[in-house]
């Protein structure tokens, strides 16, 4: 799998297309999804959902109203009845300037860099990207972790990390000058 960006900012493969598929707006069913920080994701293989998470995304407010440039869509929210998303997991912080800090895991992507604006921000490590160092993905009806690389190097378990792997548990994630233990919560027979 090559991904590539077309002129308009969508990452596409160019394996299975030889032009960009959003641009036309004829995805094939197999490889439809939609992953936003409103953590809705569906799709059949981590490769089409590591694709599909590096498209842009659409960020959604409490109110459910889409956030950015109007001509973005606007699409699926996962949330519990009670307004908030459930923890599927947790980054622990093993070694750097937040040693001992936990970080939060929700369905869909989570975006991890130095922006405030980043699911996980971490702020205080000027080796790590503003807006999308990495980030990891759950997949609900597979029951599946992914991390994805961005913008930046990430070494799992010592080596670096391509485009996107599987996460099962207990790696460590190596992410700018700071180390993480990957810990699932949803598994087989354990979800929201």
């Amino acid at each position: 799998m090559a991904v590539e960006r077309c002129v308009n900012g969508h990452f596409y493969d160019n394996a299975k297309f030889s032009e960009c598929p959003h641009c036309k707006n004829e995805l094939p069913v197999n490889t439809r999804m939609g992953l936003n920080e409103g953590k809705t994701m569906f799709g059949p293989s981590i490769p089409d959902v590591a694709a599909a998470a590096m498209r842009p995304q659409v960020r959604i407010d409490m109110g459910g109203a889409p956030v950015g440039p109007k001509d973005e869509k606007t699409v699926g929210v996962f949330r519990t009845q009670k307004g908030y998303d459930p923890v599927v997991g947790w980054l622990v912080c093993i070694d750097g300037g937040d040693k001992g800090r936990d970080y939060r895991l929700h369905v869909g992507r989570n975006f991890i860099g130095r922006s405030m604006k980043s699911d996980i921000a971490l702020i205080d490590d000027e080796r790590i990207s503003r807006d999308d160092h990495c980030s990891i993905i759950f997949e609900p009806k597979k029951c599946v972790y992914a991390i994805v690389r961005g913008e930046g190097e990430v070494l799992v378990g010592g080596l670096p990390l391509g485009g996107s792997q599987t996460l099962t548990g207990d790696e460590v994630i190596e992410i700018g000058a700071s180390s993480f233990v990957f810990i699932p919560f949803c598994k087989e027979g354990r979800l929201w």
